[in-house]
């Protein structure tokens, strides 16, 4: 039975971590280190079991399910470990409206440097110590407003489909960018060039060609930011708060 087939394992959460043994440095952090690192590097579909063994120099695979029962727990512990990397402030203040701009920002800061999170963050309840803190500062910083549990459900999950949307997006566009070679704009631009000119020139897409012809491709405007302010704006509008 392989990994992607075996049925779920325990949340790590209900494994306490067994004690070291003084022929092997393995440990949680260690595996758990390992993961991050060959994520961040090559995304999710790298992470396997053998790849992380070899990672921590254990002899087989089957010597890391000890400490993290399998390769589920080890994913809960990825995913609560870019939940305690988000910074949160002791205590929310100030408008809502900016507040929460601010800790999705931080988040979005976060979920850049480890873009497999959303791919992985909802195949797993996020029951971590550092995801509750996360949630409970975040359902802190609504609970003044006259809205409902369920409202705050609605606008959390809203903030959270932008920013896991943004993820798998930026994540699919690096993984076409290595296939392809095409690692900048400009060289994307060039390889484009020979399929577009003709196309662009026999006049059937008029909108398009003047659209092409009019961007512009220094950008400025960070697309995560822009849409994430137009979002927030729409909730408070909706919900009729003040921002």
């Amino acid at each position: 039975m392989n990994e992607e087939s075996s049925p779920p394992g325990p949340l790590i959460w209900s494994l306490p971590e067994p004690p070291g043994r003084p022929t092997t440095t393995l440990s949680r952090a260690n595996i758990l280190r390992a993961a991050l690192t060959v994520a961040d590097a090559e995304g999710a579909r790298a992470l396997t079991m053998r790849r992380i063994a070899t990672a921590v120099g254990a002899s087989t695979p089957m010597s890391l399910y000890r400490y993290v029962g399998s390769k589920d727990g080890l994913v809960d512990l990825m995913i609560d470990a870019v939940y305690g990397e988000i910074p949160l402030p002791a205590k929310p203040t100030g408008p809502w409206r900016t507040a929460l701009e601010e800790l999705a920002l931080a988040t979005w800061s976060v979920i850049q440097r480890h873009l497999w999170f959303g791919e992985l963050v909802h195949t797993r309840p996020p029951l971590g110590p550092n995801a509750l803190r996360y949630f409970d500062f975040r359902f802190a910083l609504l609970e003044p407003l006259p809205i409902s549990a369920d409202d705050m459900t609605l606008i959390t999950a809203a903030v959270d489909g932008h920013l896991i949307g943004a993820a798998l997006q930026l994540a699919e566009e690096n993984r076409m960018r290595t296939r392809s070679g095409l690692h900048t704009d400009d060289e994307l631009a060039a390889a484009a060039q020979p399929i577009l000119a003709p196309i662009l020139a026999e006049g059937r897409h008029p909108a398009f060609a003047r659209w092409f012809a009019a961007r512009t491709t220094t950008g400025g405007t960070d697309p995560v930011q822009w849409t994430l302010t137009c979002l927030l704006d729409g909730i408070a509008d909706r919900m009729g708060l003040r921002k």
